[in-house]
C-alpha cells in the first residue's frame, strides 16, 4: 500500500447549527437535575451543533445533535500539518520537525509513512467496532464511542440510529513556525522538543482563525509546549469567541514516536478528542475532583485531597496512571493505535449508579480500584 492511497474518504454534509436536549428528570442520577435552562452557544463558524443537559452545578454541553432521536451530525475537519523549526542563536535551522515526513520511529512497512498518514488512517476518522465488556456500542469513530460510552444510558437516550462524524478535508497545506532559540529546549526522548507557551500558542490560534468553515487539528511531530510550570504538554482543544454570535474550536494534538510522556503515536490527540466531544466550550462546569499529578497512587483513603479540577475533561484524572492502565490499544490494517482510555461522564457527574456503558467510570471500567464508583469530594482549599 503507498502512504498517497491512506488518506480517509472526504465526506461534506451541511448539519443544523443548535440543538438541544430537555433532559429527563423522572431519575435522579448526578446530584440535583434542574429544569431545562438557556442553552449552549451556537457554533456558527464550525456548523457544530451542541445538546445541553442542565445539572445543578451549570449548563453542560457536548458535541452532536439530542441523543434522543435519530440524527446525524457531520462537520468538516482540517488536518492541519505544523512543521516545527527551531533556530540557534544565529538563526540557522538545527532541527526540523514535520509531520508530512517519514516517521523518525517505523510503525509499519509502509515506504514514507508520516505522522500525517498515521493521523488520517486513525480511528479518529476511521471506524472501528467498540466492544466494551458485554456491550457493543456500534463502529463508529474514537470521539463519538467515546459520547456514547458516557451517556449509554442516560434516561431518554437513544443511540442506534445517533451519528457524530468528522469527515477530513481532502488537502489541507502544511504551515511553518520557526521557533527561536531560548523559545525551545530539548527533552528526555529523542528528537522531542519543547518549545515555549508563548511561541506556540499565539501562532496556532492564528492559523485557526484562518479557517473559517470546519474545525481545524493542528498536527505537530514529537513538539510538546512548555510553561512556567514545566513541560511538557502535547495538546488541547480551545474555544474562542469571534463575535458576539460566533464560536469556534479547534484541538492541537502532537504525535510522538515515544510513550516516555504517555502514550505514543495518536494518545494525545485522542485525549483532546474524547475531551472536546464532552466539553467542546472547556468549561462544563462539575463539582471538584482531585486533580492528576497532585497526589500519590494508588489512592488511599480517607481521600484527603487539596488540588482540584472543576470541569468536565474526561483525559485529565487518567493520564497519571501507569501506561497499562492508561492506554486503549486499537491494531488496524495500518499500525498499532494507543488511545487513551478516558473517564465516563459519569465518574465527573458524580452519577450513582452510573449511567454510562455497563455502569462503568472508564472506558476499561474500574482502574486501581478508584474508578469503580464516582469521583470522590474534592474540596477547594
Amino acid at each position: 500500500m503507498n502512504a498517497s492511497t491512506l488518506r480517509s474518504k472526504q465526506v461534506r454534509l451541511a448539519v443544523s447549527l443548535f440543538a438541544m436536549l430537555t433532559a429527563a428528570s423522572s431519575t435522579a442520577v448526578a446530584g440535583d437535575w434542574l429544569p431545562p435552562t438557556p442553552l449552549c452557544p451556537t457554533s456558527v463558524l464550525t456548523y457544530i451543533p451542541l445538546w445541553s443537559i442542565p445539572t445543578s452545578t451549570g449548563i453542560l454541553c457536548f458535541v452532536g445533535e439530542p441523543p434522543t432521536a435519530p440524527s446525524d451530525t457531520i462537520f468538516d475537519v482540517a488536518v492541519v500539518p505544523v512543521i516545527v523549526k527551531l533556530l540557534d542563536v544565529n538563526k540557522n535551522v538545527v532541527a526540523v520537525n514535520d509531520p508530512t515526513q517519514p516517521l523518525s520511529v517505523p510503525v509499519n512497512s509502509i515506504q514514507g509513512f508520516t505522522a500525517l498518514n498515521a493521523v488520517d488512517n486513525s480511528p479518529i476518522f476511521a471506524t472501528e467496532n467498540y466492544t466494551l465488556g458485554a456491550t457493543n456500542l456500534g463502529t463508529v469513530q474514537w470521539g463519538e464511542a467515546t459520547e456514547r460510552a458516557s451517556f449509554w444510558k442516560y434516561p431518554g437516550t437513544a443511540f442506534k440510529n445517533w451519528r457524530v462524524e468528522m469527515a477530513t478535508f481532502p488537502i489541507t497545506p502544511s504551515v511553518t513556525l520557526e521557533v527561536p532559540y531560548g523559545s525551545w529546549e530539548k527533552t528526555s526522548q529523542a528528537d522531542t522538543y519543547g518549545v515555549d507557551q508563548t511561541m506556540l500558542d499565539p501562532f496556532l490560534l492564528k492559523v485557526a482563525k484562518s479557517y473559517s468553515k470546519g474545525m481545524p487539528i493542528l498536527l505537530t511531530y514529537n513538539i510538546g509546549e512548555y510553561s512556567p510550570k514545566g513541560c511538557c504538554a502535547f495538546g488541547y482543544h480551545h474555544s474562542y469567541v469571534e463575535s458576539d454570535d460566533y464560536r469556534s474550536f479547534f484541538i492541537w494534538g502532537s504525535y510522538l514516536d515515544a510513550p516516555g510522556f504517555g502514550l505514543p503515536d495518536v494518545g494525545a490527540l485522542s485525549h483532546e478528542v474524547a475531551e472536546f466531544m464532552h466539553d467542546p466550550l472547556g468549561n462544563n462546569p462539575v463539582q471538584p475532583w482531585p486533580a492528576p499529578f497532585t497526589f500519590k497512587l494508588p489512592w488511599d483513603p480517607p481521600y484527603t485531597f487539596t488540588k482540584c479540577q472543576g470541569n468536565l475533561e474526561v483525559g485529565d484524572p487518567v493520564e497519571d496512571r501507569p501506561t497499562a492502565e492508561m492506554q486503549y490499544v486499537i491494531k488496524t490494517s495500518v499500525m498499532t493505535y494507543h488511545l487513551q482510555n478516558v473517564v465516563t461522564a459519569s465518574w465527573e457527574m458524580q452519577a450513582e449508579p452510573s449511567f454510562s456503558v455497563n455502569g462503568w467510570y472508564t472506558l476499561k471500567g474500574a482502574v486501581d480500584g478508584e474508578f469503580a464508583a464516582p469521583a470522590p469530594a474534592c474540596p477547594t482549599p
